[in-house]
């Protein structure tokens, strides 16, 4: 019980850091790369529509790798499980593992017989 209780407790709090970033520190995050942004491209580049785009785009990355991370965190619920209960390791095991047993009491014979 001890253990199914850590892998709940895991899952949720995995699933919860995943998505209070995304909503809580989304706005901070973006607001943080539109200051620091300007700061690096105007060093590289000295062509103002060009440092407007090369801003905008590395905007839209980190947009797309904060929307990335509550995905990430909902997909992690199999291998929490796996790592954590022996149950489960067994269930999955037995799932996507061939049975040995079965397939070694198999004769082979002669492909071509006379």
């Amino acid at each position: 019980m001890r253990k199914m209780l850590r892998s709940v407790f895991l899952l949720l709090v995995v699933v919860l850091i995943g998505w209070l970033i995304t909503s809580a520190a989304r706005n901070l995050i973006t607001d943080f790369v539109q200051l620091v942004t300007p700061l690096i491209v105007n060093y590289f580049v000295i062509d103002p529509t060009a440092q407007t785009r090369i801003g905008t785009n590395i905007l839209y990355v980190a947009i797309g790798l904060l929307t990335c991370v509550p995905i990430l965190a909902s997909a992690s619920g199999a291998p929490i499980l796996l790592l954590n209960s022996s149950e489960y390791r067994n269930a999955y095991k037995k799932l996507f593992m061939c049975k040995s047993t079965a397939s070694s009491s198999a004769a082979v014979g002669p492909l071509f017989a006379n």
